[in-house]
């Protein structure tokens, strides 16, 4: 069987109007859930507002939402993300341009 046979279609991670930026993230628990993480910035604004966002997709195919764990207005970068067996997760980014500034979000 070919390796190709076990991709399955692409499909958009961002909501309408929002495009990934910087390097995104994919964590996997034991149970073959897959955290996914990323910067996402709004191309409707001249500057680019960027929030970190985070969007589970369950290993029976489902999605969870999308949800924003950065604070409005913040300047953020740089995410990272890692899941346990139990599939109890951590999010941390930098924020504000500040080296050594890094949020973190903890659950599932």
């Amino acid at each position: 069987m070919s390796a190709e046979a076990a991709w399955t279609s692409a499909w958009n991670v961002s909501a309408s109007g929002w495009t990934a930026a910087d390097s995104p993230k994919v964590s996997v628990d034991r149970q073959g859930d897959v955290l996914l993480t990323w910067t996402a910035g709004d191309l409707s604004t001249t500057y680019s507002y960027q929030r970190v966002q985070t969007r589970v997709k369950f290993a029976n195919g489902t999605t969870g939402a999308i949800r924003t764990l950065s604070p409005d207005g913040a300047s953020v970068a740089w995410p990272e993300a890692d899941s346990d067996d139990t599939g109890d997760s951590a999010v941390v980014w930098e924020e504000d341009s500040h080296p050594g500034t890094i949020k973190s979000v903890t659950g599932p």
